[in-house]
């Protein structure tokens, strides 16, 4: 443990990066996210709505370079650790166009007047310019999918929509203010110089500064960690002691400290970690880095190919702007019993790696949970990858969420169901069927699936499993539903996914009907 950094426990960073189209330099406290940086710092067009990732109205874009060219995601700023932009280019509503000179989504929103109170329009105007950026002719479909993380109480929806099809129509794709043209050098200038962030004031003792948060009284701020390697993780872990935590996207973990008051000695950032980032493809595996973001995996086209009910449920969970942060392996890591990657990545066989000091050891899902918020991990522990085994034959998936809005909310119940066919396509030669948000944990339904598992398919035997599921579930009665009502969703899903994957089956069964999607 020779690391010169180890024992400076920083408090108070020094950020640069490009700041729409100019390089920049900032001070933030460590647990600072972006949006209460801009504001220190007298910036004041990206709003704060929530406060947790969910309306929108701070939406900035951020621009990462990777392989010499920067690619543009749309970030919601209140969750986005400020030291995480260090090396970025910011792009926020002052940067894209001035009063003279107006970017055309700007205009567009303008002419078809898709503002109202104005408190949501930066975040809808920095949503559109990044998909413009990313998609030269999306649909309408598309353009609603990727505003799905941007809510508006005046206008309603139809004038912001309309104001996109505008926009394209004056040439809103891929349109760049030309002071953004050297963002790519700036940025690799920066990095040569100082690749983290600089530590500005530190605490070599304790690891936590005192500071003052209105009334609140004097309240502990932890250090940051920046990790370069597994190495330096390890060696942070086993400094900073039990108290610590791994931070990659935030998503949960700064909504904990911000909403909830956690508090933590240190935050061990592991977004810089090759090994964390990557995909790695074989002939019988996939496995996937812990720290790559839901939308890195969601872009993945080959990815999602190999674990479609992977796919469908990133395609049901949180928002463009969320995705862009969170992580795979801290939604996994949470541990919550409606985290809605964790039936898909269950059912489909997958383990989960663990590393520390000591070496690698892989854990099946059936093992890593104990209980509410509780898995295996030991203290000197974290998550590294997934590895998802390469399925060969007749394969099915569904992945089925049921909650109040069908984006960006938390579940009340998901599940997912992976059957392998015989030849024959209506013999079920295995069957997976894991529920969440049932029990303290997600649940895997052993004795349905042994009920399926070698017959043919009816819609008898179906309703037969869907009934014996819903025995196998512990609910519990809370804000999103009874206990009650959870069993019944336990034998609702089954009855959905199969009439998904088998309609012909599933309308021979008297009274039933799927119901259409929202």
């Amino acid at each position: 443990m020779d690391n010169p950094t180890l024992k400076s426990r920083a408090t108070r960073l020094g950020i640069s990066f490009v700041f729409n189209g100019k390089p920049a330099y900032m001070e933030a406290e460590s647990d600072s996210t972006v949006l209460e940086m801009l504001g220190g710092h007298g910036h004041h067009g990206t709003r704060e709505g929530c406060g947790e990732g969910d309306c929108g109205a701070c939406t900035v874009a951020v621009g990462d370079l990777k392989n010499g060219e920067l690619k543009y995601r749309a970030v919601t700023s209140c969750l986005m650790p400020a030291a995480q932009i260090h090396g970025k280019h910011l792009v926020t509503i002052e940067g894209i166009g001035n009063r003279a000179s107006l970017h055309p989504v700007q205009q567009a929103i303008i002419n078809s007047h898709g503002t109202q109170c104005g408190f949501c329009t930066p975040g809808f105007i920095m949503s559109l310019f990044v998909l413009f950026q990313n998609n030269s002719a999306p649909d309408d479909t598309e353009i609603k999918e990727f505003l799905t993380g941007n809510l508006c109480r005046c206008t309603g929806y139809d004038s912001i929509v309309h104001g996109a099809r505008m926009a394209l129509q004056n040439g809103a794709a891929g349109d760049l203010p030309e002071t953004f043209r050297q963002a790519g050098t700036l940025i690799s200038n920066i990095l040569g110089k100082e690749p983290v962030p600089r530590i500005v004031r530190f605490s070599e003792e304790s690891g936590r500064e005192v500071s003052c948060h209105g009334n609140e009284g004097a309240l502990f701020r932890p250090a940051y960690r920046i990790a370069m390697t597994m190495s330096d993780i390890f060696d942070h872990m086993e400094y900073a002691g039990e108290n610590a935590r791994i931070l990659a996207g935030g998503s949960d973990l700064l909504v904990a400290i911000k909403k909830a008051g956690q508090q933590y000695t240190d935050l061990i950032d592991v977004t810089r970690v090759e090994e964390l980032n990557r995909v790695e493809f074989h002939q019988d595996y996939t496995r996937i880095g812990a720290a790559l973001s839901l939308s890195d995996l969601e872009n993945d086209s080959q990815l999602m190919a190999r674990v479609p009910a992977l796919g469908q449920a990133l395609g049901l969970m949180a928002s463009p702007q969320v995705k862009a942060l969170a992580s795979l392996g801290g939604n996994l890591g949470n541990a919550s019993p409606i985290a809605d990657t964790v039936p898909p990545m269950w059912a489909m066989g997958s383990t989960i790696e663990l590393a520390s000091r000591r070496g690698v050891r892989s854990v099946p899902f059936d093992s890593f949970f104990l209980d509410y918020k509780k898995t295996v991990m030991q203290r000197d522990e974290m998550i590294q990858s997934m590895t998802v085994p390469v399925k060969s034959g007749n394969i099915l998936v569904s992945f089925e969420k049921i909650s109040k809005r069908r984006h960006l909310d938390i579940a009340s119940a998901n599940s997912c169901l992976v059957l392998e066919m015989e030849s024959d396509g209506i013999t079920v030669r295995d069957a997976r069927y894991v529920v969440g948000g049932c029990g303290p944990n997600a649940i895997e339904t052993v004795k349905a699936q042994a009920l399926l598992r070698g017959r043919p398919l009816s819609a008898h035997l179906v309703l037969e499993a869907a009934l014996m599921s819903s025995t196998e579930v512990e609910p519990m009665n809370d804000v999103r539903g009874s206990a009650a009502y959870r069993k019944s969703l336990t034998e609702g899903m089954m009855l959905k996914h199969f009439a998904r994957l088998f309609p012909e089956i599933m309308q021979k069964l008297p009274a039933f009907s799927l119901e259409p999607e929202v």
